[in-house]
């Protein structure tokens, strides 16, 4: 699932990230079917996605630097 933009951004023109992801054609698959399904744009399903990601990721390093904390705590 890749495309190809016919112009150049604009740098530092809006708070806008422009990320080009390849995936693999089975999970490129998946998500056209599931867009189509749902009246998502692709870009939008994997923006959801990648914003679940993040969430998840971030709230298991907090979970694993407290864990530290508490660790080097109980150190005398």
């Amino acid at each position: 699932m890749t495309a190809k933009r016919g112009y150049s951004p604009r740098i530092g023109a809006s708070n806008t990230v422009f990320l080009s992801v390849r995936l693999p054609q089975g999970a490129a698959q998946l998500i056209t079917t599931y867009a189509s399904l749902t009246g998502q744009s692709r870009n939008q399903l994997v923006i959801g996605l990648l914003e679940v990601g993040l969430v998840a990721y971030l709230k298991a390093e907090n979970a694993f630097l407290e864990a530290i904390s508490s660790l080097n705590s109980r150190v005398p």
